[in-house]
């Protein structure tokens, strides 16, 4: 007779045959004992789980006279189990999201023990700093990212904040340099954060390569000085005129502060001497995108006129927009004056000629030109419309 058959009445449906199988291996000698874990059919619906464990006995001869078994309620210590497998589950799903989030992170993400060393390293840390996260983990941190003349400062600083918790930089944003692998510097932002895990110190740092951004930086700044700096009034306004900054030079050349001359439109500069046709033409170039330049009749903020040339073109977005005007203008009075001197002076020589009856010219050595006056034409009897002012004409001339 078999003398497991009836036990195996009382066992799950979906347990017996495993555990039908451990008993044929039993009796046939196969095995001396066995261990098996099952569900009564009693506890269906209650989850209880039983533990067995049943050994083979032999009479004199070796052959199996019978089984003798231990059951035990397992219920408690398998709904631990599970509980258990569940929150590894658990945690294993929050790492890996929380792992997902940090590979996926703009900045570099490396974490480190309380000896410096490194043990997490994300994808962005392996593009910034050029070590794959199997070149980086277990190495130290100061050997790896910081530049040889800071590396003891930073075991210094380590060694401090575990021995007194004090630290000018954790928790704060600032700027260092940074090693890559190729032994190249660069800057860098970094924030540092800590974790005590039962009394035991771990680092983690938060760097992003600032390279590009200290480059524009440096491009605006040279671009700032040179605009302030220049001896043109330079002034951008927005799309309704309205002045948005206005350089040393403006400041200068119109009496207006920057505060007077911010918000306001550039017509406070008007003296009402410009032709109005001058406007007209300078909004049609601007409304229709182009660049418009030519000369206007302006007045300072204390009364006095001035002329400047103007050149004016809209400032244009990387799309094409057009958000801003700019202005550079040269204040030409003192050239207008001096060219109105010349031409008055030129007149009073042409006129003092024509009394005395006398001719003139100029030879400019450098370029070879030859001017003539209108009298030294009329002596001759040559009509300057047709005649060409040389010497071998002149030459002709005489007897």
């Amino acid at each position: 007779p078999n003398p497991g058959l009836g036990f195996m009445a009382y066992v799950h449906d979906e347990d017996r045959a495993a555990l039908q199988l451990q008993f044929e291996q039993l009796l046939s000698g196969k095995t001396d004992q066995i261990v098996e874990q099952f569900r009564p059919n009693h506890g269906k619906k209650t989850g209880k789980c039983l533990e067995c464990r049943f050994v083979a006995e032999r009479e004199a001869g070796g052959a199996i006279c019978c089984t003798r078994g231990v059951l035990r309620d397992i219920t408690e210590r398998k709904q631990a189990e599970r509980e258990l497998s569940a929150a590894n589950q658990l945690l294993q799903e929050n790492m890996a999201r929380t792992q997902m989030l940090v590979d996926s992170a703009l900045d570099g993400v490396i974490s480190m023990d309380h000896e410096g060393k490194v043990i997490g390293w994300n994808s962005q840390a392996e593009h910034i700093f050029g070590y794959s996260s199997e070149q980086a983990l277990g190495r130290e941190v100061a050997e790896l990212i910081v530049p040889p003349k800071y590396r003891e400062a930073h075991r210094l600083g380590i060694a401090r904040f575990l021995k007194t918790g004090a630290s000018t930089l954790i928790g704060k944003r600032i700027e260092v340099l940074g090693l890559r692998a190729d032994g190249s510097e660069f800057p860098l932002e970094l924030t540092i954060a800590t974790l005590n895990l039962n009394g035991i110190i771990f680092f983690s740092a938060y760097t992003r390569d600032i390279t590009e951004r200290k480059q524009a930086e440096e491009t605006l700044l040279k671009l700032s000085l040179t605009v302030e700096q220049s001896p043109n009034s330079i002034i951008i306004t927005d799309l309704n005129a309205n002045i948005e900054y206005v350089n040393e030079a403006f400041v200068n050349v119109t009496g207006y502060s920057r505060d007077e001359a911010i918000g306001r439109n550039p017509r406070i500069l008007k003296s009402g001497k410009t032709p109005q046709a001058t406007y007209d033409s300078m909004w049609a170039c601007l409304t229709r995108g182009e660049v418009w330049q030519g000369e206007l009749i302006n007045r300072r903020k204390d009364g006095s006129e001035y002329v400047e040339f103007a050149k004016i073109s809209p400032v244009r977005q990387p799309g094409g927009s057009i958000t801003n005007y700019l202005a550079i203008k040269e204040d030409i009075t003192e050239q207008k004056l001096r060219k109105a001197e010349l031409q008055a002076a030129n007149e009073r020589f042409t006129q003092a000629q024509k009394a005395a009856k006398a001719g003139g010219w100029h030879w400019d050595i450098a370029t070879g030109k030859l001017t003539w006056s209108d009298e030294f034409f009329r002596l001759f009897g040559l009509d300057p419309a047709t005649t060409e002012a040389s010497f071998d004409t002149w030459r002709a001339t005489i007897h």
